[in-house]
């Protein structure tokens, strides 16, 4: 019998999200670059404070997931889950001069 829940409840867990934590570990390497390169939040970066660019992240991801889950291509979560694994490599290697293309979901 224990063997049986067990199974249904690895059965129904879903996937890990490898896109949970990528707005956490960008924005920390977003904010360290800022230092980086001089410069603060603001009207020239783009992003009032952390909280503007933590907003504009989360719209991001809510949109990539939005697009991933209506896409009639099989493997759109893949693609997605891609992305978001380049986006957690670049932000724990913390490079700055890699920030800019990391959205743009080309490096796989």
């Amino acid at each position: 019998m224990r063997l049986l829940i067990l199974a249904t409840l690895l059965l129904g867990c879903p996937a890990a999200d490898e896109c949970a934590p990528v707005c956490s570990a960008a924005g920390d390497l977003y904010a360290g670059c800022l230092t980086e390169w001089g410069q603060d939040w603001g009207a020239a970066v783009g992003y009032a404070d952390r909280a503007d660019w933590d907003n504009w992240c989360d719209t991001v991801q809510a949109e990539d997931r939005l697009l991933a889950d209506t896409s009639a291509a099989d493997d759109a979560e893949d693609q997605r889950q891609a992305r978001c694994a380049n986006q957690l490599d670049v932000a724990d290697r913390g490079a700055c001069d890699e920030y800019g293309s990391m959205w743009d979901g080309d490096e796989q």
